[in-house]
Parts: C-alpha cells; structure tokens; sequence
C-alpha cells in the first residue's frame, strides 16, 4: 500500500466528481438535444443544430469525462487529470464569469458559478497536495 495513499484518494474523488458532473451534461444533451436546450431557454431550429450542441454538449463532456476516468485509475496519471481538470475549470469559470459580466445573467449563473469555483478550489488543492506527494515519494527514495 502506498504510504501517502491520503494524497491519491483525495485526487482520485476530485476527478471522479469531475468525471460524474461532466457525463451528466452529456447524458442530458446525447439522446435529446432539443430538449435539453429548451430546458435552458435555447432554441435548436436546424438538424444542424441539432447536430452540433449533440457533438459540442454531448460529445466533448463525454471525452473529457472518459479522460478522467482513465487519469482515476492510474496513481501515475493522477497529475496530468488534476492538471486537465483544473485547466478545463478554470476556462469554464473564464467563460462564466465573461458571460455575466457581457449578458448580465449573473442570477441564473450563480449556482453553477458557485459550484464551479468549489471544484476549482479543490482541483487545484488536489493539485498541489498531489506534486507535494510526488517530492515526498521522490525524497523518500533517494
């Protein structure tokens, strides 16, 4: 068992949560994007249309998903899952925060803005307290 096992755990739950958020999206937008975006107040009038928010809703939270899963099972892919999930949230939270502040839509974006900042905070914690083990492994076995 290894000796810092805290450390991997609490990555592991960050990309699982991650994992779990994103494949969500992407069940809610593969088999029926129309629906999906009327729920939002979007309008989809084009197979096109369609077509797109499957791919760009459906398909690409579903990669992004599939991807940490992979970096959840690794102990050695753990950094680079942290790393991707801290730079796919940091650019969702980028994108947010220019949308309240273009669209003036800060009302309906305050729960998922809220929610988005926690799962930066605690990617970026992860991530550190994951580097911190790495040194501590590496010193441990010079």
């Amino acid at each position: 068992m290894e000796k810092n096992w805290g450390f991997a755990w609490l990555g592991r739950f960050i990309l699982a949560a991650f994992a779990l958020i994103f494949t969500l999206i992407s069940l809610r937008f593969i088999p029926d994007p129309v629906r999906a975006a009327a729920a939002s107040g979007v309008t989809l009038s084009s197979p096109m249309g369609v077509a797109i928010a499957r791919i760009g809703f459906g398909a690409f939270p579903l990669g992004c998903a599939a991807y940490a899963i992979m970096c959840l099972v690794s102990t050695q892919r753990l950094l680079a899952g942290l790393t991707f999930v801290s730079t796919m949230v940091s650019v969702v939270l980028a994108v947010r925060i220019l949308g309240i502040a273009v669209d003036h839509t800060v009302g309906g974006a305050s729960v998922p803005l809220a929610a988005e900042i926690l799962l930066l905070a605690l990617s970026v914690f992860g991530l550190s307290a994951e580097m911190a083990r790495r040194r501590r492994s590496l010193a441990d076995a010079a």
